[in-house]
């Protein structure tokens, strides 16, 4: 049996979402378009990467990504309820069939959310549902970051092999 940490999650995704003529699109906040940048390199990808938006900034998520001041008011900029509206709004807002957002605290400082340093919120969209999972990363910043990004990658790729 293949582990999930063997399987290359970037190629199966950019391969399924081509072969069923499916699209994805980001709200990166704590990564920083890191997830757009990887799906942008593949050659191909126009075919199933509609593109993706970095509200880093609490007033950009409200401004530019649409998400409730009352959400982020109420919940914090950094959780579960954010990350869902930033998944909904990404779809929506690109037209695409699947969603990946991300909001957390990378570190060193925890910005303007409640959440401790390494707790990142990772908001899924797809035809279907929209939901999101909260983890709680260790080590640097980076480190964090990159965390958050293969976990977005691993989320993802466990609902489009679903279809």
């Amino acid at each position: 049996m293949v582990e999930l940490m063997d399987v290359d999650f970037l190629e199966i995704i950019s391969k399924e979402l081509h072969i069923r003529n499916k699209t994805i699109s980001f709200a990166e906040s704590c990564t920083g378009g890191r997830l757009s940048v990887l799906f942008n390199s593949r050659p191909g990808s126009s075919a199933y990467y509609k593109g993706g938006i970095i509200p880093y900034a609490t007033s950009s998520k409200i401004e530019f990504l649409g998400v409730s001041a009352k959400s982020i008011e109420t919940f914090s900029v950094v959780s579960k309820q954010v990350a869902i509206e930033m998944a909904e709004k990404s779809k929506e807002h690109f037209a695409s069939d699947f969603a990946v957002a991300t909001t957390g605290n990378a570190g060193p400082e925890k910005g303007d959310s409640i959440e401790e340093v390494g707790t990142v919120f990772i908001g899924i969209a797809t035809p279907e549902r929209v939901y999101a999972k909260k983890f709680k990363f260790e080590g640097s910043r980076e480190r964090v970051v990159n965390d958050a990004v293969s976990k977005g990658l691993e989320l993802i790729y466990k609902e489009i092999i679903k279809k």
